[in-house]
């Protein structure tokens, strides 16, 4: 998956993150996200399912997101383990 993007303000800036089992039970995993863009909308769909899945996240910037570098943070968790994630997105 995409560890950057970027675009212009109303753009969608889009990646993907697969979701996959590495040992144990097969459980729910919850994504979740923090630091989206000022102004801007930060959502994944799904935002939650049973691995192996891929949820796409998508950022579109405002028409007052400020312009330049910002470092979204995404976290899985499901169960007891958390994962956590950066996608760096850059608005042009």
């Amino acid at each position: 998956s995409p560890t950057s993007g970027s675009g212009p303000r109303g753009s969608s800036i889009i990646t993907t993150t697969t979701v996959t089992l590495l040992s144990g039970t097969t459980q729910s995993v919850s994504l979740s996200h923090q630091g989206c863009p000022l102004n801007a909308s930060c959502s994944f769909s799904p935002s939650s399912g049973k691995p192996t899945y891929t949820s796409t996240f998508n950022v579109v910037p405002g028409t007052t997101t400020p312009l330049g570098v910002h470092v979204v943070n995404i976290t899985g968790t499901g169960g007891s383990l958390t994962r956590r994630t950066t996608f760096t997105v850059t608005v042009t």
